[in-house]
């Protein structure tokens, strides 16, 4: 059995959002990766309003969740901090809405970037499992424990 000592722990949200063959991920100017639109749950909110309520508060529109796609439980160390998080990832409906690509998130250091389903193999994203996943979405609700 894996045990990190004394971890970090985080609870999070997020989405996948494709539309025209691209899926919107978000992108720091600090950072070389991409990763989903996402953030943390507040204590006494489902997974379900947090994944609505950061999606707003990133993009500005109001999205509607098709459905609970993966459950995640990540290990990890960042700064030399062993982390624990798990993040419910939700894969919303294809709505009419428009989200500009380049735009900012709540952050001014974040922007929103869709990217072609196809160039997913060709960008860094963390959690490392997700280019892959969101080329291939499962039918079921599927739990993914990774350590990176």
């Amino acid at each position: 059995m894996n045990k990190f000592e004394n971890p970090s722990f985080s609870l999070r949200a997020a989405a996948i959002i494709i539309k025209d063959g691209c899926v919107l991920l978000c992108k720091n100017d600090s950072h070389t990766c991409f990763y989903l639109p996402a953030g943390g749950i507040e204590k006494g909110e489902s997974s379900s309003d947090a994944v609505v309520r950061e999606l707003y508060e990133e993009t500005g529109v109001h999205l509607d969740i098709d459905r609970l796609i993966y459950i995640q439980e990540r290990f990890y160390t960042t700064q030399n901090t062993p982390q624990h998080e798990i993040t419910f990832i939700y894969l919303m409906n294809e709505n009419a809405f428009s989200i500009p690509h380049g735009s900012n998130t709540d952050r001014p250091d974040e922007h929103l970037k869709w990217v072609s389903l196809d160039k997913l193999h060709e960008i860094s994203i963390v959690p490392p499992f997700i280019g892959s996943a969101i080329s291939n979405l499962p039918k079921r609700l599927t739990h993914i424990i990774t350590h990176d």
